[in-house]
C-alpha cells in the first residue's frame, strides 16, 4: 500500500498546485446552467474506481513513455494557457485538462500498468471535468438548434399541424416560435452522454456496444428536443395559447430528459441481450 499512499500524496500536491484553477472551476460550475455537472465528475470517478478496488493490483511504475506522455501533455497545456490570450472558459478548460493529465501521470508512476488498465475508465472520465471552450459550445448549440427545429417541423407535418417553417422560426395560428439558443438542450444532452458512458461501462462488456450506446445519444437528443418543441407548439395551438409561456416551457426540461431515458434504457437491454446471444460457428 506504500505505492498507493504515494499516489494519494502526489494527487494532494497536484490539487494544491492547481488550487486556484480548481476553485475557479467550482465557482464557474456553480454559476453555470451548462456545466453544473462537472462538480460531480470526480465523485463519480472515485465511486467507479472503488468498484474496481478488489481487482486492482499495484505493480511497478509503467514504462517511462506512459508516465512522461501525460506529464508532457499537461505541461504543454499550461504553456499554451500562459502564452495565449484566451477566454475564461478556455483557460479553465486547459487548466482542468492539465490537472487531469498530471493526475494520470501520477497514477502511471505510482500505481503501475495493471492498476491503470483497471482504472482506465474512471481516469478517462475525469476529462469531462473540463468545460468546453465557447467556440465548441457555440458550434454544438447551433447544430442541435437546427437539427431540433427540423425534427419539430417533421413532426408537425406528420401531425398535420398547420405551421410554416423557416430555419429556426415557426409560424402557427396565432403563434410565432423561435428555436432559441436555450432550446438546444445542450446541458441535458451532455448529461445524457455522460450517463450513457457510465451505463455502458457498468452494464456492457464489448467496447463496440459501449460506443453504439454513446453514439445513440446524438439522434436521441435531437428527437427529444424536436418532440419538446412540437409538444409545446401543438398544445399552444390545440389546447391553450398560454402553454408557450407556462412552466412546461420554461422549466419542463427535466420531464423531457426523463422521457429520453426510456429509449436509452431499452437500448441497453437490447445490447445486453445481443451480448448474451451465443455466436454459432458456421
Amino acid at each position: 500500500m506504500g505505492q498507493f499512499r504515494r499516489f494519494v500524496i502526489a494527487c494532494a500536491v497536484i490539487a494544491l498546485l492547481f488550487a486556484k484553477p480548481l476553485f475557479d472551476l467550482i465557482h464557474f460550475a456553480l454559476q453555470s446552467s451548462t456545466f453544473s455537472h462537472v462538480i460531480l465528475i470526480p465523485l463519480i470517478s472515485a465511486y467507479l474506481a472503488s468498484l474496481r478496488r478488489r481487482a486492482i493490483i499495484i505493480s511497478p511504475p509503467c514504462a517511462s513513455i506512459a508516465v512522461l506522455l501525460p506529464l508532457s501533455a499537461g505541461a504543454i497545456l499550461l504553456l499554451l494557457n500562459w502564452m495565449l490570450i484566451l477566454s475564461t472558459e478556455t483557460r479553465l478548460c486547459l487548466f482542468t485538462l492539465a490537472f487531469v493529465c498530471f493526475t494520470i501521470g501520477a497514477g502511471s508512476c505510482f500505481l503501475g500498468a495493471s492498476a491503470m488498465r483497471e482504472l482506465a475508465f474512471p481516469f478517462g472520465l475525469l476529462f469531462l471535468m473540463a468545460p468546453l471552450p465557447p467556440v465548441v459550445m457555440n458550434a454544438l448549440e447551433a447544430f442541435f438548434q437546427h437539427a431540433s427545429a427540423w425534427t419539430a417541423a417533421t413532426l408537425m407535418k406528420l401531425s398535420s399541424l398547420p405551421a410554416y417553417h423557416d430555419g429556426l422560426f415557426f409560424l402557427l395560428p396565432g403563434l410565432r416560435i423561435e428555436v432559441a439558443q436555450e432550446c438546444s438542450g445542450i446541458h441535458s444532452t451532455v448529461v445524457l452522454f455522460i450517463t450513457s458512458l457510465i451505463v455502458g461501462h457498468l452494464f456492457l462488456r464489448r467496447t463496440r456496444d459501449q460506443f453504439v450506446l454513446a453514439a445513440a445519444i446524438v439522434p436521441l437528443a435531437i428527437l427529444r428536443n424536436g418532440f419538446r418543441i412540437f409538444s409545446l407548439a401543438w398544445l399552444s395551438v390545440e389546447v391553450d395559447p398560454n402553454i408557450i409561456h407556462s412552466a412546461l416551457h420554461h422549466r419542463g426540461g427535466p420531464i423531457f430528459f426523463a422521457l429520453s431515458l426510456v429509449p436509452l434504457f431499452f437500448l441497453v437491454l437490447i445490447l445486453r441481450r445481443l451480448e448474451r446471444k451465443p455466436i454459432h460457428a458456421s
